[in-house]
C-alpha cells in the first residue's frame, strides 16, 4: 500500500492507518514486556510515519515471544511482570485478552479506514489466516517454536 494511503484515516478511528499499525506494534511490545519480561532492545517511537521492514522485524519479535509464551502452560491467574509507573496489575490471563482485543479493535478500525476510502478491506479473521497457513502447506506457528 502506497504511503499516500497509509496517511488515510475516518472519523472514529484512532489515527491514520500508518499510526494504527505503530500504535499496535508498540502495543503488543508492552503486553509481551508483561506477560515475559522481555523489551525490544528500542523502543517505538510513536508517529505519524513508520518504516512498514521495522516494523515487520518488530512484530517478528512480539510473535517470536508470544509463542513460546503459548506453547507451554502459563498461570492465567498468575500476576505479570509489573511494567515500572504503571498502575495496573492484571493477570496473564487479564493481559492475554487486552493483547487480542486491542488487536483485533484497531484491524477493524483500519478495515473503517479502508471502507470509507472505497476500498475493500481483506478478510482479516482468524478463519482465513488459518485456512492460508493450510493452504500454503505452512504449519501454524506457534507449532514451529520451541
Amino acid at each position: 500500500m502506497p504511503a499516500e494511503l497509509r496517511a488515510w484515516t475516518a472519523p472514529g478511528t484512532y489515527g491514520s492507518i500508518e499510526q494504527t499499525l505503530g500504535h499496535v506494534i508498540g502495543s503488543e511490545h508492552y503486553y509481551v514486556y508483561r506477560l515475559t519480561g522481555e523489551a525490544p532492545s528500542v523502543e517505538l517511537t510513536p508517529s505519524t510515519t513508520v518504516d512498514l521492514d521495522d516494523l515487520a522485524e518488530r512484530i517478528r519479535w512480539c510473535a517470536d515471544r508470544l509463542g513460546r509464551l503459548c506453547a507451554k502452560d502459563f498461570d492465567q491467574n498468575a500476576p505479570t511482570h509489573q511494567n515500572p509507573g504503571d498502575a495496573r496489575s492484571p493477570t496473564m490471563g487479564e493481559m492475554v485478552t487486552q493483547l487480542l482485543w486491542h488487536g483485533a479493535e484497531h484491524r477493524a478500525q483500519i478495515a473503517t479506514i479502508l471502507g470509507a476510502h472505497g476500498v475493500e478491506a481483506p478478510d482479516m479473521s482468524g478463519w482465513t489466516y488459518a485456512e492460508e497457513h493450510k493452504t500454503a502447506g505452512r504449519a501454524w506457528p506457534v507449532a514451529d517454536l520451541s
